[in-house]
């Protein structure tokens, strides 16, 4: 999945390109965004400058099925609605720094599998020690979730390999987690 090329375009002063995946029910897709230079392409749907419709340019949608070989379209723009989007990150091997603070104090790691339809995310999300997971789930009311150390496959099609990444946003109302 990491051999997408990576494509220039005519962009104002204040805007930058990245290369991103993006999970949906039907499968997944791989292409570029364009967004304005001050924001971070992994965190962007959890910013106020978020898009109700993302546009993928030079996309590759590949649908999921059990019965059947990976089966990808290619796109020169791809709409499609941020309420659709089960998870997103930077295409491997681009990564952002983590949004955290690593000497936060009275935080931890935990370790977790969150169910995205047919995707399933291994990593780790990061909570106050004060709460566990189910209670931490609770209390949060952020539309993305970040996950950390992520391990990305999808059980109904092995042959699309596991994707590693640092950092993962995934749509906390979409997502089953499990300890």
């Amino acid at each position: 999945m990491t051999d997408h090329p990576f494509y220039n375009y005519d962009l104002l002063l204040d805007e930058k390109s990245g290369s991103i995946i993006i999970y949906l029910r039907q499968g997944l897709c791989i292409g570029d965004v364009i967004i304005k230079n001050h924001l971070r392409i992994s965190t962007w749907l959890r910013t106020n400058a978020a898009p109700e419709t993302m546009c993928l340019l030079n996309a590759k949608m590949i649908y999921v099925s059990a019965d059947a070989k990976p089966k990808s379209m290619t796109f020169s723009e791809f709409y499609v609605a941020r309420s659709e989007v089960l998870a997103y990150h930077l295409l491997p091997p681009a990564q952002d720094p983590v949004d955290y603070d690593p000497d936060e104090p009275n935080r931890h790691m935990v370790s977790i599998t969150a169910l995205l339809d047919k995707f399933r995310v291994d990593g780790k999300i990061r909570i106050s020690q004060q709460v566990n997971l189910k209670k931490s789930l609770e209390i949060s009311r952020e539309e993305y979730k970040s996950i950390y150390e992520a391990n990305i496959y999808c059980p109904i099609m092995p042959a699309l390999g596991i994707v590693n990444v640092p950092f993962v946003l995934i749509r906390q109302s979409a997502a089953i987690f499990a300890v």
